[in-house]
């Protein structure tokens, strides 16, 4: 893949990384950060929260891993209290966080409604509902 991500940088597009299934090595937080190593410049999102299943190894790994590491919360708020959830956004940065980018495995009302249940300032809900995906892909 390093050729790939290495064409992705140089034509500024994004990749979107499952992260943290602990039934697969493939998708463990430090294996983005060895990506990342070599491709700083790389644009890519790291799916639930960085690590689905692995959330410590992600805060340890991916916490400050640099402007073009964008986060998700997808598939993640049912298994995170609200606190863990909490914590998680202002580690990795409000601004890094997306608002369920990778496959919904409940209706959209209910992700929202979890969301919403977090009681983040209106400020950080814009940022993660909206202005950071228009940021990510360079709209608007």
């Amino acid at each position: 893949m390093m050729p790939i991500y290495e064409m992705l940088c140089d034509l500024n597009l994004c990749v979107m990384f499952h992260m943290g299934d602990n039934r697969y090595d493939f998708s463990a937080p430090r294996r983005l950060v060895n990506v990342l190593e070599k491709y700083p410049d790389l644009k890519c999102l790291a799916a639930h929260f960085g690590g689905y299943q692995r959330w410590e190894e992600a805060k340890e790994c991916l916490a400050g891993a640099g402007k073009n590491v964008y986060f998700d919360t997808s598939s993640s708020l049912a298994f995170l209290d609200k606190d863990q959830a909490a914590e998680m956004i202002y580690k990795f940065g409000p601004e890094q966080m997306l608002f369920g980018t990778d496959f919904p495995m409940w209706t959209h009302e209910d992700e929202i409604a979890r969301f919403l249940d977090l009681s983040l300032p209106d400020s950080v809900n814009d940022q993660i509902l909206s202005e950071n995906f228009k940021r990510f892909f360079d709209i608007g």
